[in-house]
């Protein structure tokens, strides 16, 4: 460096090697229903990342709501929740209606005779999100909230925070790493300002904040749509990554943990979540990868985190909303 499996398919929007090692070392039932105000002036939502104010009336369907925000994220090699939810009482009061995520439960059956989600977006507070779950009990609620409807539910939620991550990156972003990405790989890309190092190497980028105890990392690379089978992407992961990123030692080099990867489609591209390693050494961490096909190429913009003993979900996130800050542009 120097300073500086259930597959799919999708599209982006228009418009000398050093050890691995040493770097780290140096959501049927229900009916969704929207609306948007604009929030106080000069008022920002507050909240740590990911995290969801939950206020209900009755602790049954309080109960359901939580376990639907609380399975485990994918992908990642410890459990964590998609959520931290902190429950706060029956009503929302003036100190928690100013927090950014908050799911308001209600059930009444002489009020509601079918389950109903509504969100509202920036209603007290700029960049909020609120939610209101309501049926006619929890026991009817806790059928309408299936797989389906509950994935669809946190996704309402991490795409607030995704948004979130993502004002905060165009508030404070890496120029100069942006500039590089322009003319490596004909990329448009908001970089975290943190990424303070870099690696290039044909149709190849490494970013790193050189973190200590949580690295984070961003590499960018492209190849022939020649062939291309997106069952077959760890495989050519492996080979760009192998080539790329060498261990501390000779014959040691990143590898995706094969079974561990998964594929949808995701905002208009295909997205696999997995594991990576480094064979033969003790490494290893989560990986997300966005990839589209683009003038008989195939880019992929791509995010690890090496941080052993430290939680992960958060830092993959916010990695990953710089991620859909790419846009392409023609060769």
């Amino acid at each position: 460096m120097t300073n500086g499996k259930d597959k799919n398919a999708g599209v982006f929007s228009r418009s000398g090697a050093v050890p691995l090692r040493l770097v780290l070392l140096l959501f049927s039932g229900l009916l969704l229903v929207g609306c948007q105000k604009k929030g106080k002036e000069g008022q920002g939502a507050v909240g740590r990342p990911f995290e969801v104010v939950l206020v209900g009336n009755d602790d049954d369907a309080l109960g359901a709501v939580e376990e639907a925000l609380s399975v485990p994220c994918e992908a990642l090699p410890q459990d964590e929740p998609a959520f931290d939810v902190v429950k706060t009482g029956k009503t929302l009061t003036p100190a928690t209606r100013i927090y950014r995520n908050i799911v308001v439960v209600e059930t009444d059956s002489s009020r509601y005779d079918h389950t109903l989600i509504r969100h509202e977006k920036n209603a007290f507070v700029t960049g909020q999100l609120l939610v209101y779950v309501t049926s006619p009990s929890a026991r009817r609620l806790s059928k309408d909230l299936d797989k389906k409807n509950a994935d669809r539910l946190r996704n309402m939620l991490e795409r607030n925070e995704l948004n979130a991550a993502a004002a905060r990156l165009n508030e404070s972003h890496n120029a100069q790493s942006e500039r590089m990405i322009r003319e490596i790989m004909q990329l448009n890309m908001q970089v975290p300002e943190g990424m303070v190092r870099s690696k290039q190497g044909k149709d190849f980028v490494w970013l790193s904040d050189d973190g200590v105890e949580v690295m984070q990392n961003i590499c960018l690379y492209s190849f022939s749509a020649d062939a291309w089978d997106y069952r077959r992407f760890p495989d050519k992961r492996d080979s760009v990554m192998k080539a790329n990123i060498p261990g501390e030692k000779d014959g040691m080099y990143m590898e995706t943990v094969g079974r561990t990867v998964l594929a949808r489609q995701q905002q208009g591209r295909l997205v696999f979540r997995g594991l990576w390693q480094m064979s033969g050494d003790m490494m290893g961490g989560p990986f997300v990868a966005h990839v589209v096909e683009h003038q008989g190429r195939i880019i992929v913009a791509e995010a690890f985190v090496f941080a052993p003993g430290h939680k992960k979900r958060n830092t993959m996130r916010q990695l990953e909303a710089a991620l859909y800050t790419v846009t392409l542009q023609d060769r």
